[in-house]
């Protein structure tokens, strides 16, 4: 990611991430786990949300920064600050985000955890749509 959007900008990295996506989304059911910038694009939306459950996992915005400092992989905050940045993105991104399918609250616990509350919001929400 940080090599493409390093030698071709970030306009380019979303628009062959939109070509990968329509790709995979068209294809047999899998998960997929996408970056933050993602969602943003409202061709890629559309089709998520015809094709796709989507979840937003949410957490406390310090905990992301504690999470995403643990790497320098993330072009959007290399060289910046980490949290006024991830607040900038906030603003613009969360509307977009509480569109999701099913919203779980993840903490700053283990991917088990985390992944044992999207396991319980996804049951619940295919009970509310009628499915085993």
């Amino acid at each position: 990611v940080s090599e493409i959007f390093a030698t071709r900008g970030e306009a380019d990295f979303r628009a062959g991430e939109a070509r990968v996506m329509k790709r995979l989304l068209e294809g047999p059911p899998i998960v997929l786990a996408t970056g933050g910038g993602a969602m943003m694009n409202d061709e890629t939306r559309a089709m998520m949300k015809e094709h796709a459950v989507t979840v937003w996992m949410r957490a406390d915005l310090h905990v992301i920064a504690e999470r995403v400092a643990r790497r320098d992989t993330r072009p959007l905050l290399r060289g910046r600050d980490t949290i006024k940045v991830l607040s900038e993105l906030s603003e613009k991104r969360y509307p977009v985000y509480g569109e999701a399918d099913v919203t779980v609250d993840v903490g700053g616990g283990s991917h088990g955890v985390a992944l044992e509350a999207m396991l319980t919001e996804l049951r619940k929400y295919a009970l509310e749509q009628g499915v085993r």
